[in-house]
């Protein structure tokens, strides 16, 4: 059995292997690095953020995958926090259904539930990855060195790296499809380039695409390219559909492509109170000046204002430290993402101050009033368009800040449920905090009759778009 087995995974290789490069026909390597937030100055995509990619890439390879013995009908992909915090209730509502579903993530994000239970397994990469990934960087190199110098940041042997990255995780991706055989791929990233190496490969494969929004988008994003979407709202299929162009010119839209406005579907809590007690939230990401986080963090100390301060995940904990070291001297609290997700941070708030986050829209869906404060320059102010629609309160400056505040806590400021509602679509409904049993009746229902379920309650009908 032991040679047939190996032969068995040496044709798997080489399969993948081909499909990878029919990928790479379609989407070079530079589309597949798309990375929406830093303009390159080369056509609409941008830099790749090379040291990024590569550190990715690392823990991408130290994690272990054990796939199931048998073929899945659903597998998700999460390579984020955030991410995986997005599929959860539908993975909840699936596992519930009895579907056949697998869920890959790197070990970090997984936790020790997670890890005993059999529908969340961790990645592993071995030898016969690498040597593959290598000889696909090998073949590819010239068409790779001519995307990296037209890339005009970082240096050069650094963005040859970033780029060729997309290569060990087609390779990869290409070995898992063959593997696991599902009918659907599920991920709720749409630009990281492991997510877009996935993707990819699952289309080449004629693997149907899903995709559920994990957070705010914007009209730098790649086109909606996906057999279902599952947005959170209106606001963000009228973003996607100014993205139509952001594809690759060698590729092309899917025929049909179904759009499914299903809210947002973290796990939140839906207080209708107003709180006057608490802490003022602050939220600081990769966007905000951390010298004017450190100002703004001793200015409401000065004035007493009782802090919890949560970084993104993806600011280095090496960054982190440094900071909070510095801010150890003022009577902060803080919310480690890796200990205690957002609905968790956002719970016993008062009001919430972050600049150009998503992290808005769950306040306001939480019942925290949310307040716009940019902490450095925005190279976009109003970036996902919070203020026109209503649902922050924007602060130009600090004396607006600490009125907002003061007005806060003592009641007076509302959310605006018409915005939520423009951003979130099942808000108000009966759907509202069961997104996830929504998404997964429509996966279980396209799995089992190849067609989204009848009348739900009036949402369906009302919420089923096509591209």
């Amino acid at each position: 059995m032991e040679p047939i087995a190996r032969r068995l995974e040496g044709s798997c290789s080489v399969r993948s292997l081909g499909v990878a490069r029919t990928v790479l026909t379609k989407e070079p390597e530079h589309y597949l690095n798309f990375f929406y937030l830093r303009r390159s100055g080369w056509g609409w995509w941008a830099a790749v953020t090379p040291g990024k990619r590569f550190r990715k890439l690392k823990r991408f390879a130290r994690a272990s995958f054990q796939p199931k013995s048998g073929p899945v009908d659903f597998l998700a992909y999460a390579g984020t926090s955030n991410q995986l915090a997005a599929l959860r209730s539908t993975v909840e509502a699936l596992q519930g259904a009895g579907e056949r579903l697998l869920v890959v993530a790197p070990n970090t994000l997984l936790s020790e539930r997670d890890q005993r239970d059999s529908t969340y397994g961790n990645m592993r990469t071995g030898r016969e990855e690498w040597w593959q990934a290598l000889l696909l960087s090998a073949l590819r190199f010239p068409t790779v060195l001519g995307q990296a110098i037209r890339v005009r940041k970082g240096r050069l042997g650094a963005r040859i790296i970033g780029l060729s990255s997309a290569h060990h995780h087609l390779v990869y991706f290409g070995r898992l499809l063959w593997q696991v055989e599902p009918s659907f791929v599920i991920v709720s990233n749409d630009h990281n380039v492991e997510n877009r190496c996935l993707i990819a490969v699952a289309r080449a494969r004629n693997i149907k695409t899903v995709y559920l929004q994990h957070a705010s988008v914007s009209a730098v994003f790649p086109a909606l390219n996906f057999d279902y979407a599952f947005l959170d709202g209106q606001a963000a299929l009228a973003v996607y559909r100014q993205c139509e162009q952001n594809l690759s010119p060698s590729d092309s839209l899917r025929s049909e492509r179904h759009v499914i406005l299903s809210g947002q579907k973290k796990k939140l809590p839906r207080e209708k109170r107003e709180k006057t007690g608490g802490a003022v939230g602050l939220a600081i990401n990769s966007l905000d000046s951390l010298e004017e986080a450190g100002r703004l963090v001793r200015f409401l100390s000065s004035e007493d204002v009782p802090l919890k301060i949560r970084w993104h995940p993806a600011i280095l904990r090496s960054v982190r430290v440094k900071y909070l070291e510095d801010w150890g001297r003022y009577s902060v609290s803080y919310s480690d993402p890796g200990e205690e997700d957002v609905g968790q941070f956002l719970e016993g708030l008062v009001a919430l101050i972050a600049g150009n986050s998503g992290i808005h829209l769950e306040a306001s869906l939480c019942g925290v009033p949310s307040l716009y404060f940019e902490m450095g320059p925005a190279t976009e102010k109003d970036y996902y368009g919070f203020i026109a629609q209503g649902l922050v309160v924007s602060c130009p400056d600090l004396d607006a800040l600490s009125g907002s505040i003061a007005t806060a806590f003592r009641g007076g400021l509302r959310v605006n449920a018409e915005a939520n509602r423009h951003y979130s679509a099942t808000f108000g409904t009966l759907w509202e905090g069961r997104e996830g049993e929504l998404v997964g009746l429509c996966l279980a229902s396209l799995l089992h009759t190849n067609r989204l379920p009848g009348d739900l309650n009036g949402h369906l009908s009302d919420f089923h778009e096509m591209m």
